[in-house]
């Protein structure tokens, strides 16, 4: 997966729908829903192998930069679009791009104490603000109190595009956060939540191996 060096604005990155987004290579990342034994509670273990929860086979990633901040591009479709929780066991769609922040972290136990993984994660409900998670093992994730990420969405016939990125320089990194810079290759891996089908926290759907990305000089 190649991040494209382009001459553009972040207003205009930002923008799911912008034609410049062509200029990007588009790679189809497929999913698979979370195993059962990697679930987060002994509960869900034994309820959900008989339940269809990985009806997202696969998210759409294209990767552009400025020079001054990253962005992803990520189209999914879902039959029934979920916006907002109305009430208890009502949840929504997200996505999130998860980056190993020490080594080669292992992505299906999201990290470990000496290897934690640097989760991207958006929700329909969030109001186009993201959240910057630290992980250390499955059910650790905490959210990051310094929060650099932005976020614009569209929502079209059951399919979302949702542009997410950050700025290659944080204000006040720490330990856990993603270094990032123009002419680094490194890895990511992705996933989708389905809101509809009661997908939330370890229930996803998810690249099971990181996905090799190039951030063009």
């Amino acid at each position: 997966m190649l991040a494209k060096r382009v001459e553009a604005t972040t207003e205009s990155l930002l923008d799911p729908l912008a034609t410049l987004w062509r200029q990007a290579e588009e790679e189809v990342v497929d999913l698979i829903p979370t195993p059962a034994h990697l679930l987060n509670s002994e509960y869900i273990q034994a309820i959900w192998p008989d339940r269809d929860y990985g009806r997202v086979p696969e998210v759409r990633v294209r990767a552009l930069h400025n020079g001054d901040s990253l962005f992803f591009r990520l189209e999914w479709q879902v039959d029934q679009p979920a916006r907002e929780i109305t009430d208890i066991g009502v949840f929504t769609d997200g996505v999130g791009i998860l980056w190993p922040v020490a080594g080669d972290a292992p992505i299906t136990e999201m990290g470990t104490p000496s290897q934690p993984v640097n989760p991207w994660l958006w929700r329909a409900d969030f109001g186009d603000k993201p959240y910057s998670v630290t992980g250390v093992g499955r059910g650790t994730t905490e959210r990051n109190v310094d929060n650099p990420l932005m976020a614009k969405s569209s929502l079209e016939a059951g399919t979302w595009r949702v542009v997410m990125g950050r700025p290659f320089t944080v204000e006040k990194p720490h330990r856990r956060t993603m270094e990032l810079a123009p002419g680094m290759t490194t890895k990511a891996g992705f996933a989708v939540w389905e809101g509809a089908n009661n997908n939330r926290a370890g229930v996803k759907n998810y690249s099971p191996a990181w996905h090799e990305l190039t951030i063009e000089e």
